[in-house]
């Protein structure tokens, strides 16, 4: 905590962050991802495909075209797989990418679906909340709930629902964030964040206005229905991923 108050402060230029996605078997959603960045101001060239062992092939050819499009297509080694959704800060081939840039970046998912009605400014103001929040090693978008409809749905909202209300993330933004509404401290993974450079993976941030919530396509039964995710969650690695059709992102 000391050492709050002595983070830098970057002004916001979109066309300097790069965009991790991490990818295994999971395709629908990347068109629609690579697009979203794009009408942030992310150039093509940052947007950094992370193969974490991928052999779908319908998945496999939308990466490659992906990449002819102009994305960065980055095949994790196999001995780095094991790190899962923590390849940007533990494996050298992606690591380096991060430590290049010196700017805060963002790390997703794949599974992810932005709603046309939301705000247009999402990648500004979550620039905004990383830099407004003491501490935060991130700021995160926020999930949907409300129509979460798989067999697990009520867990998954109780789990949900109760990260920004514990008791020390309440005390926090009560204290930290007293006129930014909607704004508040919360544990979040990889879902779609953006963080600072140079740190080590913590789940510690923050999310912004719930006006900005995004849905996690495996809790619609549609999706867990699709011969796509049927795929991913027979091939996947069994130790990650909560929440995901196997076993909540967080």
């Amino acid at each position: 905590m000391v050492r709050w108050p002595l983070r830098r402060v970057w002004r916001y230029e979109p066309t300097r962050i790069i965009a991790f996605i991490l990818v295994r078997d999971i395709y629908s959603p990347l068109e629609s991802l690579v697009r979203h960045f794009l009408s942030q101001g992310v150039p093509l060239k940052n947007i950094h495909l992370i193969d974490t062992g991928t052999t779908q092939p319908a998945c496999l050819a939308t990466l490659h075209e992906l990449k002819e499009r102009g994305c960065q297509l980055i095949e994790v080694p196999v001995s780095e797989r094991c790190f899962g959704p923590y390849v940007p800060w533990l494996s050298r081939a992606v690591s380096a990418h991060r430590y290049a840039s010196g700017y805060p970046f963002v790390v997703t998912d794949p599974d992810l679906m932005l709603p046309d009605a939301m705000p247009s400014d999402w990648l500004k103001r979550l620039f905004e909340a990383l830099q407004c929040a003491p501490g935060a090693t991130k700021a995160g978008l926020p999930l949907w709930l409300e129509d979460v409809d798989v067999s697990d749905g009520q867990a998954i909202k109780t789990h949900e629902r109760a990260l920004a209300i514990r008791p020390l993330y309440k005390r926090l933004s009560r204290l930290l964030l007293p006129r930014l509404p909607g704004l508040c401290y919360c544990p979040t993974d990889t879902t779609l964040a953006l963080y600072r450079p140079g740190e080590i993976f913590s789940t510690f941030g923050v999310r912004i206005h719930p006006d900005y919530a995004i849905k996690h396509l495996p809790w619609y039964q549609w999706f867990r229905d699709t011969e796509e995710f049927h795929y991913y969650s027979t091939h996947k690695d069994q130790r990650f991923g909560q929440w995901s059709g196997t076993v909540g992102k967080g």
